[in-house]
């Protein structure tokens, strides 16, 4: 169990500029709780692109009246309620699966939204996606159990 001195000494503040460290602990909250833009941004009750700019870098500020929400939500106080509120399942896997492969899950699906506007361009993606998949892990059998192939990172095109 931890002491209250403990868990102050992880707490940081916001205090109305968007630090490094707060847009990190923002991405990290989110991440780790799978939600995308456009979910934790209802909470906030703004616009998901203008979440994507307080974590992202290109807005400095916000109005007081986030406040008090980034500081719960940065430190982990909102965790029970968003999970709540969006139906967040819990992992299921023995291991969790690292913060970047959220991240990069989520670019994939922003990717996909702008897309929305040109099919063709979406099909492509999800085309592309789709075999990456399938080449890993036809690689992963060919290498048989226990020994996984260590070859360079590939360059994919989608």
């Amino acid at each position: 169990m931890t002491s209250n001195k403990e868990e102050k000494e992880g707490r940081i503040e916001f205090k109305g500029v968007f630090t490094d460290e707060i847009r990190k602990r923002m991405r990290e909250r989110r991440v780790k709780l799978g939600l995308p833009y456009q979910q934790i941004s209802q909470y906030f009750n703004v616009d998901w692109s203008t979440y994507r700019k307080w974590e992202l870098g290109t807005t400095l500020r916000c109005s007081t009246r986030h406040f008090e929400l980034i500081n719960a939500f940065i430190n982990g106080e909102l965790d029970e309620t968003l999970k709540t509120m969006f139906h967040v399942p819990e992992p299921s896997v023995a291991e969790p699966v690292s913060s970047d492969f959220y991240v990069s899950l989520n670019r994939m699906a922003n990717a996909y939204l702008l897309c929305s506007g040109h099919p063709k361009v979406a099909a492509e993606l999800l085309e592309g996606l789709e075999q990456l998949a399938m080449d890993t892990l036809q690689e992963l059998i060919a290498s048989g159990p226990g020994k996984p192939k260590r070859g360079r990172p590939r360059k994919v095109s989608i």
